[in-house]
């Protein structure tokens, strides 16, 4: 009877830890962010990448780029997606904008994705929701 436990356990241990690398799949790639306050002339795309590296950046109607695309670090855990500062990116947002911080991961599926924001490193910006679209 122990023994089947244990088996139970370890595929148990199997199945979840393969669910946690599907979602890493699924966060790679381009997505670009719905706002709601920003003019539609101006478009903010979140880049992942295998491993652990984000960047940002702003394209105009003509798909070209505005300003410097900013470097971030990730982490994926469970249903936390972790966003840190860069290591040489000296860029910081203006309140409001900052990505960095914990995100609850409300939604991840191949072309959706929605997370809402838990922890800042400032204090600030708690519970700011993003939504993004696979691009």
């Amino acid at each position: 009877m122990r023994k089947t436990y244990y088996i139970l356990a370890v595929l148990l241990v199997i199945f979840f830890s393969g669910c946690r690398e599907d979602k890493r799949d699924t966060l790679i790639g381009a997505w670009e962010q719905i706002s709601h306050s920003e003019p539609d002339t101006i478009r903010v795309f979140w880049q992942f990448y295998a491993g652990d590296a984000l960047q940002l950046y702003v394209l105009d109607q003509n798909n070209e780029l505005v300003g410097d695309t900013i470097n971030y670090a990730y982490g994926l855990e469970s249903s936390t997606l972790s966003i840190f500062k860069g290591i040489n990116d000296s860029i910081v947002l203006p309140i409001g904008k900052d990505p960095v911080g914990d995100y609850w991961i409300d939604v991840l599926k191949k072309d959706e994705f929605k997370a809402t924001k838990r922890k800042d490193g400032n204090g600030y910006n708690v519970y700011v929701r993003i939504e993004l679209i696979k691009r």
